[in-house]
C-alpha cells in the first residue's frame, strides 16, 4: 500500500451521528485538508486515523500509531517540564538534541527566559508555538494538524506557518484550519458532511 487508507468509517456518540461512511485514500508524502463544519467530526477523524479512537465500523489501514505526530486543539504540553523540555522529550537521538532550541528559536521562543518557563508561565500563544515545535521534531512519517495556528497573531502566525512548512516537506500531511489553508502547495481535500 502507497498510503493511508479509510473505507467506510461511521462514528457516533449515543444517538449521535458524527461520521457517517467516510472513505478516502492519502498518497504517502502528500498533503491533505480536512474540510467541513464545526462539529462536523474533522477532530474525530484525526482521532481515528490516529488511533485515539476507534471507529463503529469501518477499517483504515496504512499507519501504525509510532508513525504519527498529532498538534491537535489542546496544546497538551507537560505541566512540570519547561518549553525546551517539552520539545526536547520527543527528540530520540543525541545528536538531534540541538533542534529543541533550533525551532524554539525560529518560532519566536528563542530567549533563555522563553525557553525555561514552564507552559503556565506562558502566553496561550507561546504554549502553542512550543506544542507545535513538539509536533514538528518527532521524527514521524506522518503529520496530524487540527486548527495549528489557532490562537497566534498575525505576525506569528505567518512565521509558524512558514516553520511548519519547512518542517513538514516530505511527510504525509493530515490539517484541518478553519481559514484559508496555511499550508502552500498542491493538497487535496477530504470533505466531512
Amino acid at each position: 500500500m502507497d498510503g493511508i487508507k479509510a473505507e467506510k468509517i461511521y462514528k457516533s456518540y449515543g444517538e449521535k451521528e458524527v461520521l457517517s461512511g467516510i472513505s478516502f485514500f492519502i498518497p504517502y508524502g502528500s498533503r491533505t485538508r480536512i474540510c467541513g463544519a464545526s462539529g462536523a467530526g474533522k477532530t474525530t477523524l484525526l482521532r481515528i486515523v490516529c488511533g485515539l479512537e476507534r471507529p463503529d465500523s469501518g477499517t483504515l489501514s496504512g499507519v501504525k500509531r509510532e508513525e504519527i505526530s498529532c498538534l491537535f486543539q489542546e496544546d497538551r504540553l507537560f505541566p512540570w517540564l519547561s518549553a525546551y523540555e517539552n520539545v526536547r522529550t520527543v527528540i530520540k537521538e543525541k545528536s538531534r538534541q540541538s533542534m529543541a532550541a533550533e525551532i524554539l528559536a525560529e518560532l519566536g521562543l528563542g530567549e533563555k527566559s522563553d525557553m525555561s518557563s514552564l507552559p503556565s508561565e506562558l502566553s496561550g500563544g507561546m504554549r502553542r508555538r512550543v506544542a507545535i515545535a513538539r509536533a514538528l521534531v518527532y521524527d514521524a512519517p506522518v503529520l496530524l494538524l487540527d486548527e495549528a495556528l489557532r490562537g497566534l497573531d498575525e505576525a506569528n502566525m505567518e512565521r509558524t506557518a512558514s516553520v511548519i512548512e519547512r518542517y513538514s516537506k516530505g511527510r504525509t500531511v493530515i490539517f484541518v484550519t478553519h481559514g484559508e489553508p496555511f499550508i502552500s502547495g498542491e493538497y487535496s481535500e477530504i470533505n466531512v458532511p
